[in-house]
């Protein structure tokens, strides 16, 4: 899961830089970037704050799935302000989505490897990451930005629904906790009513 979405999302970077430069604004790029970092941070804020209703796989699909669809609204925004609008979208599910993430990956790991396992899951988000940058300036390189974006949002859909099939098919009691409160115990079925 880390490393698809995070390869989908790698291709940001570059492919903001080429769109603004093929708008004839380089300098936007940065403005662009910065709005994905707000959201980002607003998304956490929020996520941190925000009651948990559902199981964490169906909290991974729904965030991967928001993900990978910022990632194409990227591709047909008609303008800088626009894709920033998109981007700003995407770094709020990016967020929660890591943190949901982390709790699946740490869950299963006795006290003494946490670290450990953490390590592998930053490790693993960063290959993803560095991956979709490099892949991402071969697309804008030869395609230009737009399937980029495009080519990233299915690395990530994929690896959303991917990730939400093997839960449903390794697990065998299906529960993990619900992030965010501790005796609750959630199964990945869907929304809770």
């Amino acid at each position: 899961m880390l490393l698809g979405v995070s390869a989908g999302a790698g291709v940001i970077d570059v492919a903001v830089a080429a769109r603004a430069v093929h708008q004839a604004k380089p300098a936007a790029a940065g403005y662009v970037l910065a709005a994905g970092a707000l959201g980002s941070v607003a998304g956490g804020l929020i996520w941190g704050h925000a009651p948990r209703r559902s199981g964490v796989g169906w909290q991974l699909a729904s965030l991967g799935g928001l993900v990978a669809a910022t990632l194409a609204a990227g591709a047909v925004a008609p303008s800088l302000p626009a894709l920033a609008a998109a981007l700003a979208v995407n770094g709020a599910a990016l967020s929660p989505l890591l943190v949901v993430a982390y709790v699946v990956i740490d869950a299963p790991a006795d006290t003494s490897n946490h670290l450990l396992v953490s390590t592998w899951a930053n490790t693993t988000f960063n290959a993803g990451a560095a991956a979709g940058a490099a892949g991402g300036g071969v697309l804008v390189t030869s395609y230009g930005p737009a399937p980029a974006f495009l080519i990233g949002a299915a690395i990530a859909a994929t690896a959303a629904a991917v990730a939400v099939v093997v839960r449903h098919l390794v697990t065998t009691d299906r529960s993990l906790p619900v992030y965010g409160t501790d005796s609750e115990i959630a199964r990945d079925d869907g929304p809770r009513r």
